[in-house]
C-alpha cells in the first residue's frame, strides 16, 4: 500500500481512498454471511445432537423395562391362574417395548450416519442391542413358560438372568453411557461455538461501522504523512551526520521532487556506511574485504585501496613471525619428550599437521658394517609401494641426494609414477614436494621429506629448515644417549659376569674344601681300620700259635702212648 501510494498522484491517491473503503465493506458483507452460514451449521448439528441424545435415552428407559419384564416374567407362575393374567400382560408389554427398542436402535443409526466422531460408537451400541435383543429373543418363552415347581428349569432361567443375561445389559450401558459422554462434549462444543459465532457476527457488524468511519481519515492521514515523514528524515538525519553519527538509511521510492532529494541523500549515507565498514574490516584485519566505498573510483577510494595494501603487508609480516615463533615452541616441546618407539612419529605427524601439508618421511642415517644408509624412522600417510623397502642408500633417490648436497631439494611438478597421496575415496598426485636435510653444525643426521596438494611458502619452507636444526640436535642427542645407555649396558653386563664367575669359583672353592674335609675324614677311617686289622691279625697269631703248642702237646701225649 506505501509503495502504491508512493508512485501514484495526490488526486489518485484520494480516489484509491475510496475504493479502499468500499472493497473493505464488500470483504467485510462476504465473512458476515459466512459466519452466519456457519451459525446455521451449527444450529443444525445442536439440533441433530439433541436428537440423538433423546434416543440415548430412550433407548435406556426400554432396555430398562425390558430387564423388568423379564424378572416379572421370572417371578410370575404361569400355572397359577392369578399370575397367568399378570405374565401375560407383562409378555404384551415386552414385546411392545422390545420393538421400540429396535426403532430406537434405527432412528439412532440414522440421526449418527453423518458424524464421523459417534459413527463408530454408534455402530458399536447398535451391535451390542442387536446381541441383547437376539438373546432375550431367544430365551424370553423359556423364561415365561417357567414354573416355580420345576427347581431344574428355575435354575437354568435364573442363571440366564443372572449370569449370562446381565453381561449384555452391563455391556449396553457402557457402550451407551461411552456415547453419552461423547455426544455431551460435542453438544458442549457446538454451544460454545455458536455462542462464538454469534457473537463474532455481533462484533463483525460493530466494525464494519467503525471500518467505515475510520479507513477515510486513515488513508487520507497517509497522504499528508508520506510527505511530512520524508521531510523529517531528511532532516533528523543531516543532524544526525553532522554529529558524527550513521543512522539507518530508507529507501524512497516517490517520483516527485521530494523524492528524488531523498534518493539521493540516501544514497551518500549509504556511501559513508560503506567507509565505516571499510574501516572497521581492515581495523578487524579483514584486508581481503570487498566493499566498493564510492564504487571505487576517486581520490578517497585510492587512498584507502593504498592503505589497505599496506596494512596487509604489514600484517602478513606479523602472522609469519607468530607462524614461525609459535612452531619452534610447539616443535621444542615435543623434542624434550622422552625418545620412544613413538618419538619420531609423533614429530612427523605434528609437522604434516601443522603444514597443513598432506604427507611426509622422516629419515635417519644409520651405519652397519662400516656403510651409511637412510632408514625410514616415520611415516605419515606414505603409499606402501613407493616405500615397501625402508632403507636408502645415501645418493639414492631425491633424499639421498639431499643428503650429498645438504641443501633443500623443492619440487613443484611432480612425476605421476614419483609418489601418490591416497584415501579411501582415491589417490592423487601432490602439488609439491620439499625435502629439507637435519643438519647441525653442516653435519647431515637425515632427511624430512614432505608432499601437499598446495605449493609451500617460502616462509614454510624457511620454518621447516628451522625446524630440521631442532630435530637434528635431538637425533644426535638421542643417538649419544642411546649410545651411553648401551655402554652402560654392557658395562652392567660385564659386571654381572664377573660377579657370576666370582659366585661360581666361591662355590668350588668350597666343594673342594669339602672334598679335602671328607678324605681326611675317610683317611683317618683307614687308619682305624688298618690299625683293627693289625689287631686282629696279632690275636690271630696269637691264636695259631697257641693252637701250634697244644698240637704239639698233643702229639707228644700222643707219642708217650
Amino acid at each position: 500500500m506505501n509503495k502504491l501510494f508512493q508512485r501514484l498522484k495526490i488526486s489518485q491517491k484520494l480516489n484509491l481512498i475510496g475504493y479502499v473503503g468500499v472493497f473493505g465493506l464488500i470483504i467485510s458483507s462476504i465473512s458476515v454471511w459466512f459466519i452466519l452460514n456457519n451459525v446455521h451449521e451449527l444450529n443444525k448439528n445442536i439440533q441433530n445432537y439433541a436428537s440423538i441424545e433423546k434416543s440415548l435415552w430412550s433407548i435406556r428407559s426400554n432396555y430398562n423395562a425390558i430387564n423388568r419384564d423379564l424378572l416379572l416374567l421370572y417371578v410370575l407362575d404361569p400355572n397359577v391362574d392369578e399370575q397367568l393374567t399378570k405374565s401375560n400382560e407383562t409378555f404384551e408389554h415386552y414385546l411392545k417395548t422390545i420393538k421400540k427398542l429396535e426403532e430406537d436402535k434405527q432412528k439412532l443409526l440414522e440421526e449418527g450416519s453423518n458424524d464421523t466422531d459417534l459413527k463408530p460408537l454408534i455402530n458399536k451400541i447398535n451391535t451390542t442391542i442387536q446381541s441383547y435383543t437376539s438373546f432375550v429373543t431367544e430365551n424370553v418363552i423359556k423364561i415365561k413358560n417357567v414354573s416355580t415347581s420345576d427347581s431344574l428349569g428355575s435354575v437354568e432361567c435364573k442363571d440366564i438372568l443372572f449370569n449370562k443375561f446381565e453381561p449384555l445389559v452391563e455391556q449396553l450401558r457402557i457402550d451407551r453411557e461411552a456415547l453419552f459422554q461423547i455426544l455431551k462434549s460435542k453438544i458442549e462444543k457446538a454451544n460454545e461455538d455458536f455462542e462464538t459465532a454469534n457473537r463474532t457476527a455481533n462484533i463483525l457488524v460493530a466494525a464494519l461501522t467503525i471500518f467505515v468511519i475510520i479507513i477515510v481519515y486513515v488513508l487520507s492521514s497517509m497522504v499528508s504523512k508520506n510527505i511530512s515523514n520524508r521531510l523529517k528524515y531528511v532532516s533528523d538525519t543531516l543532524d544526525k551526520v553532522s554529529g558524527g553519527d550513521l543512522p539507518e538509511v530508507k529507501t524512497f521510492d516517490d517520483k516527485d521532487e521530494i523524492g528524488v532529494m531523498s534518493h539521493s541523500f540516501t544514497n551518500l549515507v549509504l556511501e559513508l556506511n560503506k567507509l565505516k565498514q571499510f574501516t572497521v574490516a581492515v581495523g578487524n584485519g579483514n584486508y581481503e574485504s570487498d566493499i566498493e566505498v564510492f564504487k571505487n573510483k576517486g581520490e578517497i577510494s585510492n587512498a584507502l585501496t593504498e592503505m589497505k595494501a599496506n596494512l596487509k603487508i604489514a600484517s602478513d609480516l606479523k602472522n609469519i613471525q607468530n607462524y614461525t615463533s609459535e612452531g619452534l615452541a610447539k616443535f621444542s616441546n615435543i623434542l624434550r619428550n622422552t625418545v620412544d618407539e613413538d618419538y619420531y612419529d609423533n614429530i612427523l605427524s605434528n609437522l604434516v599437521k601443522y603444514l597443513k601439508a598432506n604427507q611426509g618421511g622422516l629419515f635417519i642415517i644409520e651405519e652397519k658394517n662400516r656403510e651409511k644408509y637412510l632408514n625410514l624412522a616415520a611415516s605419515y600417510a606414505y603409499d606402501k609401494k613407493k616405500f615397501l623397502e625402508k632403507t636408502l642408500l645415501i645418493g639414492e633417490g631425491l633424499a639421498g641426494q639431499c643428503v650429498l648436497e645438504k641443501e633443500t631439494i623443492i619440487l613443484t611438478e611432480v612425476p605421476n609414477h614419483y609418489v601418490n597421496i591416497t584415501s579411501g575415496l582415491g589417490q592423487a598426485t601432490p602439488s609439491a614436494i620439499v625435502i629439507v636435510p637435519l643438519k647441525i653444525n653442516n653435519e647431515v643426521v637425515g632427511v624430512i621429506e614432505l608432499a601437499s596438494f598446495n605449493e609451500f611458502q617460502q616462509y614454510e619452507i624457511e620454518f621447516i629448515e628451522k625446524v630440521a636444526e631442532n630435530i637434528a640436535s635431538a637425533i644426535i642427542s638421542a643417538k649419544t644417549n642411546q649410545r651411553t645407555k648401551e655402554l652402560l649396558e654392557i658395562s652392567q653386563q660385564q659386571t654381572e659376569e664377573m660377579r657370576a664367575q666370582e659366585e661360581e669359583m666361591r662355590q668350588n672353592l668350597e666343594e673342594m674344601q669339602a672334598t679335602q674335609e671328607e678324605m681326611e675324614r675317610k683317611e683317618r677311617e683307614m687308619h682305624s681300620i688298618i690299625d683293627e686289622v693289625q689287631k686282629r691279625e696279632n690275636e690271630l697269631r696269637e691264636y695259631i700259635l697257641e693252637l701250634q703248642s697244644q698240637k704239639e702237646e698233643l702229639e707228644n701225649k700222643l707219642n708217650k702212648i
